[in-house]
């Protein structure tokens, strides 16, 4: 009798980890979308969901809830699909993500968006 109710625990302690770790693989890429970089000229912060603050570079993914500013020079990031993005001196945007597209809220400041023609 007792490893009845063992075996029943056990099938119910695999299913819920089985659902937890399905969760934990899902759930971060559909919660965040990334915009890959290929070139930036001058510095950009940063501020992240979580109110960390940086540059931005090469090698960092831009993601949804991301603050993006320049200061005092102006700034221009291309994306990998040479779509190019500029800032004039003491410009903010911020990114989000609303269902499968990747959209920019302007905050404050001059922006140009140059989209790359092939890709329309």
């Amino acid at each position: 009798m007792a490893t009845f109710s063992l075996n029943r625990v056990n099938k119910s302690f695999v299913k819920y980890l089985l659902i937890f770790f399905l969760v934990i693989i899902i759930l971060p890429k559909s919660c965040f979308s990334e915009i890959n970089i290929s070139k930036i000229n001058n510095k950009i912060y940063v501020l992240n969901l979580h109110g960390k603050r940086f540059f931005l570079n090469e090698e960092t993914n831009i993601k949804s809830g991301d603050y993006l500013s320049t200061r005092e020079k102006p700034a221009t990031i291309i994306f990998q699909d040479n779509t190019k993005l500029c800032f004039s001196s003491n410009s903010s945007l911020k990114i989000f993500k609303n269902k499968n597209k990747i959209n920019f809220k302007f905050t404050k400041g001059s922006i140009l968006f140059s989209i790359n023609k092939k890709i329309i």
